[in-house]
């Protein structure tokens, strides 16, 4: 392992901290490839880099995803139970929402999950967009809160 050549930062901007680097031979098919792996401090998930991606882009090709038919017919269930929930409506258009919160309950903070450096810039501009819309209010802190899950949708 050698002192790391390059920095990362966390999607909050913050520093993070490397090990060091080192090189790695993969092969993956009859194609081999000669990688740098930055070795993180701590215990966080391993990740493959999009540059080391490049080098391989069968892997992407090769990816499925597990389609479940008995999941496909439970969501048409709820879809059709709840259909006044999933109606589409014009934008902007005014819908009231009432949250019935136990005067017992404990507020629960759940740190924000990072958001794919790839996808930043969109999160931004779609939470922009809601706060424009007055759909979110900015807060300064607050004792609840919970991550969001960024998925892109197939239009972009």
């Amino acid at each position: 392992v050698s002192p790391a050549e390059t920095t990362l930062r966390t999607y909050s901007g913050e520093l993070l901290r490397l090990e060091g680097q080192t090189a790695v031979t993969v092969t993956h098919g009859n194609r081999r490839r000669v990688i740098t792996l930055l070795i993180a401090v701590g215990n966080g998930p391993n990740l493959l880099g999009r540059d080391a991606l490049r080098q391989f882009p069968q892997i992407l090709n090769e990816l499925t995803i597990n389609y479940n038919s008995e999941s496909s017919e439970t969501l048409k269930e709820l879809l059709v139970e709840f259909e006044d929930v999933f109606v589409q409506r014009k934008e902007g258009s005014n819908i009231e929402v009432t949250l019935e919160i136990n005067e017992n309950a404990t507020p629960k903070f759940v740190k924000a999950r990072p958001v794919p450096f790839a996808m930043r810039k969109k999160v931004e501009e779609a939470i922009h967009s809601l706060v424009e819309k007055g759909i979110l209010e900015p807060v300064r802190s607050s004792k609840w809160a919970s991550p969001i899950v960024s998925v892109l949708k197939p239009d972009g």
